[in-house]
């Protein structure tokens, strides 16, 4: 009766149920391995997922030159998408199961290009206090995982900045499970505090295991989001309690500033440093594309000779690489710096608009979670199926429409957080 009517009652929530899912699928994968419970987990959302657009009704929201930016775009993912299977070599899987693994549940190979059918969801539909919901429980869920898996994360890390073999980057994916919900941070005005308080320790965390990691990228536009956070929050308090704030922010920063100059914890991260690890890969890629390869790409499935270790010549793909870790080259190559420049534009206007001409925290804070996610294209950045590219699409509608953008804070809360 519940799911009845979730989906018949409320298609909104069915559509974030369903990333949600997936999202746990993820997860399940990450903590035990298991392909049969991503694939059902990930089957139980694509059905949240399926049945929530197709009973919101649509309604384009774009104009003007967004709208043409927006059918450029689509139509370059849909070539794109058609010259990715129009090869004569080897697919990027290597089974059946792999060709239903990466085209039903893999986050980053043929579903980020359905995600820019969200800006067919009208604005009465979002509902950002369920969104809450949701990323306060995975909040919850990063915060038990850090703090059974520290140990580890730690150990992790000093082994691989002593010189020794270690699991590298561990930790890193323990924090990837929350910051994909962490927009909400940046909503402090409509919510509760403690609300809040907790969604900004899993932040924090977050970003905690990204520096021990090493994940020198991540770590970068998570701290942006946290110091934005942060921002937010001394603009929605005043007097006493502002003056704690400060106190509680300064010994906190104190310490992790000597911690991070002092102890361990932090070794590895730091003896990366300024370490390039992407130029070789992306010279290569570069150098492997004719002229008119670098201006359309090479379609969904395009590769590049690039083996990075000698086991890479001998395993199924033979030193082949149909990806590149940073994510503006990845784009490139699948569909070129056309591709890549609509999508840059297309997210740039809205995300200027709700910067620079909005009067309520919630269109500027997407207006910086846009610009921040195209920042990220340069240390990685892929594009995505899950929340955080959910959001980001909503808000390449809301930021496009002025009546949303000249809406107070009241009257953002009553439409998009006073929701059951």
């Amino acid at each position: 009766m519940a799911l009845r009517i979730t989906f018949y009652k409320s298609p909104s929530k069915s559509l974030l149920v369903g990333f949600a899912l997936h999202a746990i699928g993820n997860l399940v994968n990450v903590l035990i391995g298991s392909d049969i419970l991503l694939a059902i987990i990930c089957l139980i959302g694509w059905i949240f997922i399926i049945k929530g657009f197709v009973l919101i009704p649509k309604h384009f929201q774009l104009t003007g030159l967004e709208a043409a930016l927006y059918a450029l775009y689509l139509i370059i993912c849909m070539v794109m998408i058609i010259r990715g299977y129009c090869i004569d070599y080897q697919y990027p899987w290597i089974s059946f199961n792999g060709f239903i693994n990466f085209h039903l549940f893999a986050p980053t190979y043929i579903l980020p290009y359905l995600m820019p059918l969200v800006v067919f969801i009208p604005f009465k539909y979002y509902n950002f206090s369920y969104f809450l919901r949701i990323a306060t429980v995975f909040a919850v869920i990063s915060i038990i995982l850090f703090l059974v898996f520290m140990p580890r994360i730690f150990y992790e890390s000093q082994l691989l900045a002593a010189g020794y073999d270690g699991d590298n980057g561990f930790g890193a994916q323990f924090a990837y499970i929350y910051v994909p919900f962490a927009f909400i941070v940046l909503c402090s005005k409509y919510i509760k505090k403690s609300v809040w308080i907790i969604n900004s320790i899993a932040l924090f965390l977050s970003l905690m295991m990204y520096m021990v990691a090493a994940r020198r990228g991540a770590s970068v536009t998570t701290a942006c989001l946290f110091i934005l956070n942060i921002y937010l929050l001394y603009k929605n308090i005043h007097g006493r309690e502002k003056a704690i704030t400060t106190i509680i922010i300064a010994i906190f920063g104190a310490i992790l500033i000597w911690t991070f100059i002092n102890g361990s914890a932090f070794d590895y991260i730091q003896k990366r440093g300024f370490e390039d690890t992407r130029s070789g890969v992306d010279e290569a890629l570069m150098a492997q594309m004719t002229p008119i390869e670098k201006f359309f790409g090479k379609g969904l499935n395009g590769r590049y000779y690039y083996p990075i270790t000698y086991d890479d010549i001998y395993s199924p793909w033979g030193g082949w690489r149909y990806g590149s870790e940073t994510g503006f080259y990845n784009i490139v190559l699948k569909g070129g710096y056309l591709m890549a420049f609509v999508y840059i534009l297309l997210l740039a206007i809205p995300a200027i608009k709700g910067l620079l001409m909005s009067n309520n925290i919630l269109c500027k804070a997407g207006g910086f979670y846009i610009l921040l996610s195209l920042v990220e294209l340069y240390p990685f950045g892929w594009l995505a199926f899950n929340m955080k590219f959910l959001i980001i699409w909503m808000f390449v509608a809301m930021l496009g429409s002025r009546s949303i953008r000249h809406m107070n804070d009241i009257q953002i809360y009553n439409m998009f957080f006073n929701k059951q």
